[in-house]
């Protein structure tokens, strides 16, 4: 362990370095929520029901003020550790609320001149600890309040032994029952590298990045949507701040002071917002409100905030024609907000160049199920939608059919008709995607059943128990309300694993391309993981290859069967030709056998013999 007193000049966190605090900070929250959200969903992977108790949300506030230089000369193995320790903690005692990470930097007249005081605190609504706690045990090695708690008690004790060490101090107020919050007070030096001057590698990428962006950005207006709706819960905290007013807060902040935005209210009618940042439930709202009145609702880009990094990217492969979606997953800093901005300024300018289609482009030439955004404008095998043209959606069993508006004769398909038509479950929550998912089915030859979200698909392959609407592909997309895909799959396994049915193909449809989230995926039950824009010529071949699977599976069958039939016929006939003393032995070799109907069917004729003698 770290003694101030004592060198330890061999341990990797004693390396001094040029360090950007922003970055280093914003990418340990990043770490370590990712991790505590994936080892959260791995948990419910092996639960065969869902547990009927809605588990609280938790939102993660990052504020990083800004600054002209977050460069300084320290030990960046050792900050990471601190940060790591503290967010840490503060996940594994939070349940539902916030937890806000502020990161400042402030100039004191008694520092030198090139000295700062640097503070970084964790707040959250957890559970809090007693005040005995905090005065005698808390910095113990191995002292935990609850003992029964995961863990080792030893993450507190290193994070003031390290702070220490750096010449800093740390400062603790809890309360039970209603938060803690964790403040790092250090003196740093900064680094001796102009400002101006970025480093190099990924670090000096994102602060190019940064720079360009707020050129670009200054003097926008931005509005926030869905930040100030009542929550479900009331989190009573330290200062009696729920995590909305705190998330815009934070928000607020950062468009303003790093990207030089300002905020327009939602009844300021002087001039529409040129970026809208919305929660992913307002997201929602929007998207159906375009979807119903796209001649009234102006296209503004909406970047939306999501729950963690998997909702964010399924979430991308919402297509609503006319509206520019980016979603970023929680927790929000300066770098991945100057990502989101630079990539969804690069699209509204493209959209603005982009010529319009119009109603011809919807026609036979459609080859590719294009479910994200970023389709290529100079590509003619994708599909190009304009709702201006698009009769109103009522419901997704009366969608209007994709019809050629030409005069010419249609083409001739490239696709072969397959030996046998499938029964494909399409499941998407928008009604766009799924009116593609089921042109597309029915183009390479097979059937469909829509469902609107995975509780519903559910019911539908429950329902389907006769040969003849028996489901063969679920092509099922990931994140939709009520029930996501995952769950959705889950409870579709157990179903097979208690009703003693045959596995479905399930091909999950999601604009995730994450190596953690196609585990899940596949713990999940899912067979094939495909990532959107997923094409026609792709899809043709996986569901050949289940119409050929199936028919293989059939035929082997079929030949147990035979042989059983030839085995049961070849037992009958010793039996009939045998004598009164045979039958034991015949009866007997069925038996070893294991074949029941033949033993019954020789009982029964001996037993007849046995009667036709007596008489």
């Amino acid at each position: 362990m770290i003694s101030p007193g004592h060198a330890h000049t061999n341990d990797i966190m004693t390396l001094i370095n040029d360090v950007d605090m922003s970055i280093l900070t914003e990418d340990v929250v990043e770490s370590v929520f990712a991790g505590y959200t994936y080892a959260k969903t791995s948990a419910q992977t092996y639960e065969l029901t869902t547990s009927k108790v809605d588990k609280l949300p938790i939102s993660i506030i990052l504020d990083i003020n800004q600054s002209d230089n977050y460069v300084f000369r320290t030990q960046p193995g050792a900050w990471r550790r601190v940060i790591m320790n503290l967010f840490g903690n503060s996940l594994k005692y939070t349940p539902g609320g916030y937890i806000k990470v502020k990161l400042e930097v402030k100039r004191k007249p008694d520092f030198e001149d090139d000295t700062c005081e640097f503070r970084f605190s964790v707040t959250d609504s957890g559970i809090g600890m007693s005040e005995d706690y905090i005065n005698n045990r808390l910095f113990h090695s191995f002292a935990q309040e609850n003992p029964l708690s995961q863990g080792t008690g030893l993450g507190l004790s290193i994070v003031k032994q390290i702070v220490e060490s750096l010449g800093g101090e740390v400062e603790v107020r809890s309360e039970k029952d209603r938060g803690t919050k964790f403040t790092v007070t250090c003196p740093l030096k900064e680094s001796r590298m102009s400002p101006n001057l970025c480093p190099t590698g990924p670090e000096g990428e994102k602060d190019l990045q940064l720079q360009q962006v707020t050129k670009r950005t200054k003097g926008l207006r931005v509005r926030f949507e869905g930040f100030n709706e009542e929550e479900e819960f009331h989190v009573r905290d330290l200062k009696n701040k729920t995590a909305s007013k705190l998330s815009l807060k934070a928000l607020d902040s950062l468009c303003d002071e790093w990207f030089g935005m300002k905020s327009c209210e939602e009844g300021d009618n002087t001039a529409e917002p040129d970026l809208i940042i919305a929660t992913e439930t307002c997201a929602k709202a929007l998207r159906t409100s375009y979807s119903q009145n796209p001649g009234k609702v102006s296209p503004t880009p909406v970047i939306v905030v999501c729950q963690g990094a998997a909702a964010a990217q399924s979430t991308t492969a919402i297509t609503v024609p006319g509206i520019i979606f980016e979603c970023i997953g929680q927790p929000v800093g300066p770098h991945k907000m100057a990502k989101a901005l630079a990539s969804c300024l690069d699209r509204h300018a493209r959209q603005a160049e982009t010529p319009t289609n119009g109603a011809n482009s919807l026609d036979s030439r459609i080859t590719e199920l294009n479910l994200g955004e970023e389709a290529a404008p100079h590509r003619t095998d994708r599909l190009h939608i304009v709702e201006s043209s698009r009769p109103h959606l009522t419901s997704i069993s009366s969608a209007p059919e994709i019809r050629s508006l030409d005069t010419t004769s249609p083409k001739v398909s490239k696709y072969l008709k397959p030996s046998r038509a499938l029964r494909c479950l399409c499941v998407d929550d928008n009604p766009i995607n799924l009116r593609l998912l089921r042109t597309f089915v029915d183009k390479l030859g097979h059937n469909h059943v829509l469902a609107t979200d995975g509780l519903e698909a559910l019911e539908a392959y429950k329902a389907a128990t006769d040969e003849e609407s028996r489901i063969d592909v679920v092509l099922m997309d990931i994140n939709m309300p009520i029930m996501d895909g995952l769950e959705a799959t889950r409870q579709i396994r157990a179903h097979e694993i208690r009703s003693n049915l045959p596995k479905v193909t399930i091909i999950a449809l999601t604009g995730v391309a994450d190596t953690d989230i196609q585990q899940e995926a596949n713990s999940s039950g899912i067979n094939l993981f495909l990532i959107k824009p997923v094409r026609l010529a792709d899809l043709e071949v996986i569901l050949r290859g289940v119409v050929t699977g199936q028919d293989k599976a059939n035929l082997e069958l079929e030949e147990e069967r035979e042989k059983i039939k030839l085995a049961e016929a070849e037992a009958l006939l010793k039996v009939e030709c045998a004598d009164e003393k045979t039958p034991g032995i015949n009866v007997a070799v069925a038996v070893v056998k294991g074949e029941e109907e033949v033993v019954q069917k020789a009982v029964e004729v001996c037993e007849y013999k046995k009667s036709a003698s007596v008489i």
